[in-house]
């Protein structure tokens, strides 16, 4: 494991280097039909969390703006998207110049009030790789209004593809799928009781551990899909992400 797991300064520099340098290709990447239908699923998802009446969402690791995409079910939504990665703000601002995109950790989210927000986002593992993972959970519980929502995407412990590579740990070396491989970075892996028991002692009603993708970095086949959400359905814990979703 990298020094930069251990140091927390270290694990944000690495973080804000790799991402930086995933930028501008970082799109290409998700491109493939498989991409595609794991969007849908969480667009479906998001379609029934997102107030259908005026409403600010918060994307936390929002990358090049994905969320903001997925997440625009009501034309009464505000949506501001935080990251670490300077050139992923930078291009989400050309993608989506309606949107605010703000460089920042989602550990310190200091810059917003208390109960400023009825959904708070953070998809496709974006939050397994902050460092802090309990102070964001606390924060995101301070930023939320009463009876908002928490939609959070994390890397799965028990997962197939971990599974297949015999990989066990708490924290894992990880790069981004179809990305080179010379390079990598500290990411937390959880458990789904492990990541609702967080969630439950920060306070949050409600906590719901789902998942998606058995076969997302095992073998992406579209035709696939169909097996694969039965089997999530049937057993999440090999699912390659786990969605929690969590009441204030």
């Amino acid at each position: 494991m990298s020094p930069a797991s251990h140091n927390p300064q270290g694990w944000e520099e690495s973080h804000e280097q790799y991402w930086d340098t995933q930028a501008a290709g970082y799109d290409r990447l998700y491109k493939s039909k498989w991409s595609e239908l794991e969007n849908r699923d969480l667009k479906n998802r998001l379609s029934v969390l997102v107030p259908r009446g005026s409403c600010r969402i918060l994307d936390l690791g929002s990358g090049t703006g994905l969320g903001y995409e997925l997440s625009r079910q009501s034309p009464n939504a505000s949506y501001i998207g935080i990251d670490i990665s300077q050139e992923m703000i930078g291009i989400a601002k050309q993608k989506w110049p309606d949107a605010l995109f703000l460089q920042q950790p989602m550990h310190d989210l200091s810059i917003f009030a208390d109960n400023s927000f009825e959904l708070v986002i953070s998809l496709f593992c974006g939050f397994s790789y902050e460092i802090n993972t309990s102070k964001t959970v606390n924060e995101i519980h301070r930023v939320l209004k009463s009876g908002g929502t928490a939609f959070i995407c994390t890397l799965n412990r028990w997962s197939l593809r971990r599974l297949i590579r015999l990989s066990f740990g708490a924290i894992e070396v990880h790069n981004t799928r179809r990305a080179d491989n010379s390079s990598s970075v500290p990411a937390h892996v959880f458990s789904a009781s492990i990541i609702r028991a967080l969630f439950l002692e920060e306070g949050f009603l409600d906590v719901h551990v789902s998942g998606q993708g058995v076969f997302s970095g095992v073998v992406e086949h579209p035709s696939l899909w169909a097996l694969d959400n039965w089997l999530v359905s049937s057993t999440p814990a090999i699912a390659h992400m786990l969605i929690v979703t969590a009441r204030k």
